[in-house]
Formats: C-alpha cells, sequence, structure tokens
C-alpha cells in the first residue's frame, strides 16, 4: 500500500489484500450506528441499599436504547417491608438532566410509591407509609440528552 491521500490513509495497489480493509471498515459502521442508537442491552440495576435485593425470577434492570433510559423488574425487601429510601443508583451518564418523579406500582397495590430520578443517577423511592415487601419498575423510563 501506498500512501497518496491528503489525510495518508492507505490507499490499496494492485496484488494488496482488501479484505482487511473491508472487515475494519465494517466494524467502524456497526460501532457507529450502535453509539448512535446508544444500545446498552439490559443490565442489571446497581443496588445500593443492603435491606434491598432482586428478584431471581424477573430481575431488576435497566437498558439505554436511542437515548431513552427504561427500567424493568422488581425490587423486593429482603426482611419485612421496603423502606423508603435511595435503593438503586445508575451511571450518572443515564441519569436524566432534571429531576424525575415518576409513579410506580407496589405488590398488590395500585400506584402505591413513587420514585425520583435524581440528576446525580440515584433512584429514591417513597412508599408514603403504604406496607409492602416489592416495587416493580417495569415501565419507568425518561429521556437522556441529545
Amino acid at each position: 500500500m501506498r500512501l497518496t491521500t491528503p489525510d495518508n490513509l492507505p490507499v490499496p495497489e494492485a496484488g494488496d489484500d482488501v479484505d482487511p480493509l473491508e472487515d475494519w471498515l465494517g466494524d467502524l459502521a456497526d460501532a457507529v450506528q450502535k453509539a448512535l442508537r446508544r444500545d446498552t442491552d439490559w443490565k442489571a440495576v446497581p443496588i445500593t441499599a443492603s435491606s434491598v435485593v432482586t428478584d431471581s425470577s424477573e430481575p431488576a434492570q435497566y437498558r439505554v436504547l436511542n437515548g431513552v433510559v427504561y427500567l424493568r423488574g422488581v425490587l423486593v425487601a429482603k426482611s419485612g417491608n421496603l423502606p423508603s429510601g435511595n435503593y438503586v443508583t445508575l451511571p450518572t451518564e443515564y441519569a436524566p438532566v432534571g429531576t424525575r418523579f415518576v409513579a410506580l406500582l407496589y405488590q398488590g397495590v395500585a400506584t402505591a410509591c413513587r420514585f425520583i430520578a435524581n440528576t446525580n443517577g440515584t433512584l429514591n423511592f417513597n412508599h408514603n407509609g403504604i406496607s409492602t415487601t416489592s416495587v416493580r419498575l417495569d415501565g419507568a423510563f425518561w429521556p437522556l440528552p441529545a
């Protein structure tokens, strides 16, 4: 290969194998598309409260897809009822730009809980005195800055 472009990029000559270059360009295109979609796939939520665990059959997870953070799964008290407080801290790059208030369901109780998604990534849960052993995260989401 010889260097002939203004940016000194290699240009294939007769007899050069261009397959590695084509593979590299394909990998680069795939990486760019994934970055544009910002798809993280589902990841376990980082639980920070010692009194809370994730449900084994419906694990608490988060995902970023096309610039939106989605939550799913169930958080469960290790024993007794769930206390109010910070259970989860997401990485700050997935935190909302402004504070978000999200209504959630506790086990068997309609809209008995809310959580506040803070700009530092913490999710603060408040159950307003209702006794329950779990909270469902399904349906919670917020957009990220473009």
